[in-house]
């Protein structure tokens, strides 16, 4: 009931656009903090993962999962695809949202795992160059690191994709994951979004 309060307060004083939730390991506890904001929609993807959207601004049009055939890869954490019309004024945006949360740990194994799953988002960003796609998450790993040591090279290296969180990724203050200390949560954009980095 904690958690569930201490998040209702940090939402609703903020009041972001949206939320990406990773890590719900209690269904019923999330759709408790769900009704306790009816400001917000909420949906979940059955495999740990959630996402929240200010009704007043996002209207959430379709909403999947991806790459049914890379549980392995994935965790078996399908990431969850989120399409949505954001208004913004007398404008609106088209966005894809794709959130994720990828193998965690040290091993060679984990490496090779959260490596196969960037491959996937690269090509899923490569297949739809004009989408405005925006992957979000926990990535388990830093986009700092050089190519041999990377997890994450095929999206840090695709000429497609951008890190909003790129400017603070090395910035021990804002260390996503404190106690290591590393950055391991990250924001990538789609190439027709770059303007918006600016």
């Amino acid at each position: 009931d904690n958690t569930i309060n201490y998040v209702n307060e940090v939402i609703t004083d903020i009041l972001p656009d949206v939320i990406a939730f990773q890590e719900i390991n209690d269904v019923s506890a999330f759709n408790t903090l769900a009704n306790s904001i009816p400001a917000y929609e909420f949906i979940t993807s059955g495999s740990g993962l959630g996402l929240a959207v200010r009704e007043d601004v996002i209207e959430i049009t379709n909403w999947s999962t991806l790459f049914p055939n890379a549980g392995y890869e994935f965790a078996w954490r399908y990431p969850l695809l989120v399409e949505l019309n954001w208004l913004c004024g007398a404008s609106a945006a088209s966005i894809q949202i794709i959130n994720i949360h990828l193998k965690s740990g040290n091993s060679s194994e984990d490496f090779n795992r959260r490596f196969d799953s960037c491959e996937y988002l690269s090509n899923f960003i490569n297949d739809n160059p004009n989408a405005n796609i925006i992957i979000l998450g926990d990535y388990n790993d830093e986009i700092t690191d050089s190519e041999n040591s990377n997890s994450l090279w095929p999206l840090v290296s695709d000429n497609s994709v951008a890190f909003a969180t790129a400017p603070i990724a090395d910035i021990e203050y804002y260390a996503s994951y404190p106690s290591w200390p590393s950055f391991i949560d990250h924001i990538a954009l789609s190439t027709p979004l770059f303007d918006e980095l600016n």
